[in-house]
């Protein structure tokens, strides 16, 4: 019996009783099932991970840039490397649907655009705070004086 797959030949060797097979006239694996001999010619021919340019975990004072290197759709983990050249690092994430963002031109704009409406929220905030600080409050005593009630302890 003689078969192809994925470009390998499979012959089955009677004397042996086992699958053997060949690439190119030289022979690859011996001694297995068919379905073992599959999954290592499977691995052979696999499709290699294609990096993806990414931005992730931006804030107002940082747009960071980096690549998707490694995915694991069983546990939504995946690698990234990120950092100069020199100096690159990788780190494990686990992928949650919006933290790993397409590095896009208009995607750039869009996260410039978040992070100067969260500067200027923080910005506006701290206005906010000085201005609630300047503001006279009515005190208990004043209300009780007002409302001609005597002050109780505690």
């Amino acid at each position: 019996m003689k078969k192809e797959y994925k470009g390998y030949s499979i012959e089955f060797d009677e004397k042996g009783d086992c699958f053997v097979a060949y690439k190119n006239g030289e022979q690859f694996a011996i001694n297995i099932s068919m379905a073992k001999l599959k999954e290592q010619i499977d691995m052979l021919t696999k499709k290699a991970f294609q990096r993806l340019p990414i931005y992730y975990n931006y804030s107002p004072e940082k747009i960071q840039e980096g690549e998707i290197t490694s995915f694991n759709s069983v546990e939504k983990g995946v690698w990234i490397s990120y950092g100069k050249e020199k100096q690159r690092e990788k780190k494990g994430l686990r992928w949650d649907g919006n933290n790993l963002i397409h590095k896009t031109k208009e995607n750039l704009a869009i996260l410039q655009e978040i992070q100067k409406i969260v500067l200027e929220k923080e910005r506006l905030e701290k206005k906010e705070e000085k201005l609630t600080e300047k503001l006279t409050y009515y005190t208990y005593s004043e209300l009780c004086k007002i409302s001609g009630q005597t002050e109780l302890d505690g």
